[in-house]
């Protein structure tokens, strides 16, 4: 047991050496762009003022404003932002699939409203969108099903595989004798601790949260370990594994051989912080122009001067000399400009021009979302990688915890015989905003070729009938994520097609036989007259 604790932290160690060349980074980037979160090198007290010497907000106005964007646009919280699939389209669009998989989506959906997923996401963004990684706890939770916890950046220690996917996660963080009575029970600690906490000693202790991958020659139902270590007594608190790697670390982007991300906030620090000198340099400058230092003679006025409002200063009669500013002409227009185009820079580096409509209420709705379509699209590859780092991973443990917790409704047996017949798992499709709006462009490929094949249609409309117009339908309404309780079975709309032919055909059997007794009524009477 204790070569195992030494071990662990030995790799502890060795992980924060490696990240303490990004820890300066951090602290620049959390003073100019998050101030609140500025405590990676600094230890404050609780409750400091953190905003004192920031003299220019845009970087942190645009964090807000970037991170908004992507919480609406990935994350939705007022609509379904992912789907589920088998990777067989066949097997997708099968009736009894479908609804399947709209009433798991659903349940899940419910499940993250209920729970505190909405406000612990929201700091995932502004961490991934500041310091370009973001980690979220994913734990069981039994009242709301599941608990989300956005982890501190100076909490982590992450290490990647051969693939570059982050996964291990060491987590260092600081509990009272409280905290380790409510988390890990009063029986499993060390005497003084006990004492420590029967005596209500508000004390912190280090505890460090080991996850790791397990490896191949290695006999577990468990994909990952897991394993909590009280640093001071060098002993384990719990020690357990998870199927899925409860953490989710995800990178904005990367360099190649880094395991740690780089974002927005990165890239316009040197703006950010040039835009605070600035912004000190053109306050002096209008100080100066609204209370100007004066000159005056030493021997032509009474001093000292007075130079409040209505202030009487006296000077020797038949002088010549004048009270003056030191310095004439100031132009603060020239520092107020750069500062401006300084901001505009700080604005790029976070997208704020794309996500934003600049051209006023003279736009149509039309204009509107095509706009948004593109800027949604512009924002795209940019965006690919947290589908893959961190909203795929986050979808699969919340599936796996509904399943083990017989949430979900029965998997079809379809389903079923696919996943032992290829060996493959229930994959996830997104359905956000951000990936409506890049299959936008599979529904205008549609209009395209219909419009293009019309004159043709037109001309001969047996063109039509190489077109599958029931396929089309429900293909466009999957994209769209229509509601599979609104679309037909094809059992029940083969029903009605054949009554609604028969219903044709009696009808036209109905006329024909009016027509024949109507023919027949005009020969009798036409006989009769004869």
């Amino acid at each position: 047991m204790d070569v195992v604790i030494d071990n662990l932290l030995k790799k502890f160690d060795a992980l924060k050496s490696k990240r303490q060349v990004w820890e300066s980074l951090w602290q620049d980037i959390a003073s100019y762009t998050v101030p609140r979160k500025d405590n990676i090198l600094i230890r404050d007290t609780p409750g400091t003022k953190k905003y004192n010497d920031i003299l220019d907000s845009t970087a942190i106005n645009s964090v807000e404003l970037l991170s908004g964007a992507l919480h609406s646009m990935l994350t939705n919280p007022v609509g379904f932002f992912f789907n589920l699939t088998t990777g067989d389209s066949d097997l997708d669009n099968q009736d009894e699939v479908r609804a399947w998989f709209q009433q798991v989506v659903r349940v899940m959906h419910e499940t993250l409203a209920n729970s505190n997923f909405q406000t612990e996401v929201h700091e995932y963004y502004i961490d991934l969108v500041s310091f370009g990684t973001a980690v979220l706890l994913i734990e069981d939770d039994p009242e709301d099903e599941v608990r989300f916890s956005s982890k501190a950046i100076q909490e982590v220690y992450l290490d990647k595989n051969h693939i570059d996917r982050v996964d291990t996660v060491f987590r260092e963080f600081k509990y009272t004798p409280r905290d380790l009575v409510d988390a890990f029970g009063l029986d499993i600690l060390p005497a003084k601790i006990k004492k420590e906490y029967n005596e209500g000693v508000d004390r912190d202790y280090d505890v460090i949260h080991a996850t790791y991958p397990k490896k191949k020659e290695e006999k577990s139902n468990f994909a990952f370990h897991s394993k909590y270590i009280l640093r001071s007594e060098k002993m384990f608190l719990q020690e357990g594994g998870f199927r899925q790697n409860p953490y989710i670390a995800a990178r904005w982007s990367k360099s190649s051989c880094e395991v740690y991300g780089r974002g927005p906030g990165e890239k316009g620090l040197p703006e950010t912080r040039l835009a605070n000198l600035m912004g000190e340099t053109t306050i002096r400058s209008a100080q100066k122009v609204i209370d100007p230092p004066m000159q005056a003679p030493d021997d032509g006025f009474v001093f000292p001067l007075i130079t409040r409002p209505g202030g009487l200063n006296f000077y020797r009669a038949g002088s010549q000399d004048r009270i003056e500013p030191i310095f004439n002409n100031q132009r603060i227009d020239y520092g107020i400009e750069m500062t401006e185009a300084t901001r505009a820079k700080i604005r790029e580096a976070f997208f704020v021009d794309q996500l934003k409509l600049r051209d006023g209420p003279q736009m149509t709705a039309t204009e509107v979302m095509e706009r948004s379509e593109q800027a949604m699209r512009f924002l795209g590859p940019m965006l690919g990688r947290q589908e893959v780092e961190f909203l795929q991973p986050m979808v699969t443990r919340l599936f796996d915890l509904l399943e083990r917790k017989e949430k979900l409704p029965a998997v079809p047996e379809s389903i079923k015989a696919h996943i032992q017949e290829t060996g493959r798992a229930i994959r996830v499709r997104f359905s956000s905003v951000m990936a409506m709006s890049q299959r936008q462009s599979e529904v205008q490929n549609i209009n395209r070729t219909m419009q293009t094949i019309a004159p043709f249609a037109s001309a001969n409309p047996q063109v039509l009938d190489n077109l599958d117009g029931d396929k089309a339908v429900r293909y466009i309404a999957k994209l769209f994520n229509f509601p599979q309780e609104l679309i037909m079975d094809t059992e029940g709309r083969d029903q009605m097609r054949e009554q609604r032919a028969q219903q044709q055909q009696q009808q036209q059997q109905a006329e024909q036989e009016a027509q024949q007794a109507d023919s027949a009524s005009k020969i009798m009477n036409a006989t009769k007259t004869q």
